[in-house]
């Protein structure tokens, strides 16, 4: 045995781990669409729902303090739209504002979680509200790097 080695210790990120990381999501074009680069990186936990499971499943085995690319088709990033959350809404509800296709809203469910959608039309008696990420559909470029993981507090 050599003493002489100096063996440098591995951290992976493993399931269910508290994760810090600067991100940079592209379109598969190149367009930034969401980055933080440049600003505070972010820090969440693995399953808790930051990111789509399969977005947040290319974390795992990623080492600590690499920088990685991820070219990932829609399905493993935000998945296909959902037609079932494209919904209508009557225009009445909207008393505080006046609708816009293109606009995005924030709604609150039952159980106050807050719910983003986009604004797809509008008519005389409702709006049409896609609920679906605004990627879903896309591929999408997926940068990281990751600056430290940690199992999470209980």
């Amino acid at each position: 045995m050599n003493d002489d080695v100096n063996e440098e210790t591995v951290q992976l990120v493993t399931p269910f781990d508290e994760v810090t990381v600067h991100y940079s999501l592209k379109s598969a074009d190149g367009e930034v669409l969401e980055s933080t680069v440049g600003e505070e990186p972010v820090t969440f936990e693995i399953g808790k729902g930051f990111w789509p499971q399969t977005l947040e499943n290319t974390l795992c085995e990623l080492e600590v303090g690499r920088q990685y690319v991820f070219v990932l088709d829609a399905e493993n990033a935000f998945g296909e739209p959902d037609p079932t959350l494209v919904q209508e809404v009557p225009r009445a509800s909207f008393t505080d504002m006046e609708p816009q296709v293109g606009s995005l809203i924030e709604f609150t469910d039952e159980e106050g979680h807050a719910l983003p959608g986009w604004i797809k039309a509008v008519d005389a008696e409702t709006v049409i509200v896609d609920f679906n990420h605004p990627l879903s559909g896309c591929p999408v470029v997926f940068e990281v790097k990751v600056l430290a993981a940690r199992l999470a507090p209980d």
